[in-house]
């Protein structure tokens, strides 16, 4: 980015500064400004009268290179992969194994926030331990406002997250002569028989998830 600007020439080291300090800088709504005009520049960055004019004033080509310029990142994700009790041991994301990562990413998506989340089998690269410990609670404790869908193999997410609708998708089966993935009798909450026995029998250790759940909540 630097550089970038530099390459208009003059005494542009305060728009740099300025640009360099600015919060949560917008390449697009930089570009955006210098097309507004000098006017714009100033109202929204501060930059000097005199720069605000060089920008405005640089040219259709450097407007929209400006806006392919790829700022650099200026936060680091970090995981403690020590065990529990031991002394912390933080590792950067591309320092991570596959799994680790899917577990890095999984607590950022779960954070607080109000939009849906769609996870596709998160079981893949995650331990049924921390399924059970970590993700199933954070659900729990964030479903009363916002949405989650699971696709899963793992019954631990629908039977101990206590899942509002489960669908039970099966190889097609026609009926009056057209092909049905997900018949009406498997759709339901957890509380449903059909749905029980549904995932019992088709989901990995759905036995086990709901005598867990039973022991832990007297179900």
């Amino acid at each position: 980015m630097e550089n970038h600007v530099r390459s208009l020439g003059g005494r542009i080291a305060d728009t740099v500064e300025i640009l360099r300090n600015a919060e949560a800088l917008s390449l697009s709504s930089l570009a955006a400004a210098c097309r507004e005009g000098k006017e714009e520049l100033v109202r929204q960055y501060g930059l000097p009268a005199a720069q605000a004019e060089r920008l405005a004033q640089s040219g259709t080509d450097f407007i929209a290179r400006t806006e392919e310029l790829e700022l650099p990142a200026t936060t680091s994700v970090r995981l403690n992969v020590a065990r529990e009790g031991e002394t912390p041991v933080w590792k950067k994301l591309d320092e991570l194994s596959t799994g680790q990562k899917a577990t890095a990413v999984l607590l950022l998506l779960l954070l607080d926030a109000k939009g849906p989340l769609v996870v596709d089998q998160p079981e893949d690269d995650l331990d049924n331990r921390f399924i059970t410990e970590y993700i199933v609670p954070k659900v729990k404790e964030q479903k009363k406002r916002r949405q989650f869908a699971f696709a899963t193999h793992n019954a631990n997410i629908p039977v101990l997250g206590d899942a509002e609708l489960i669908a039970g998708l099966v190889p097609p089966v026609i009926v009056a002569g057209t092909e049905v993935h997900l018949p009406d009798e498997n759709i339901g909450s957890i509380d449903s028989e059909k749905v029980c026995e549904l995932v019992e029998e088709t989901l990995e250790g759905g036995r086990d998830a709901f005598e867990l759940r039973r022991l832990k909540y007297g179900f």
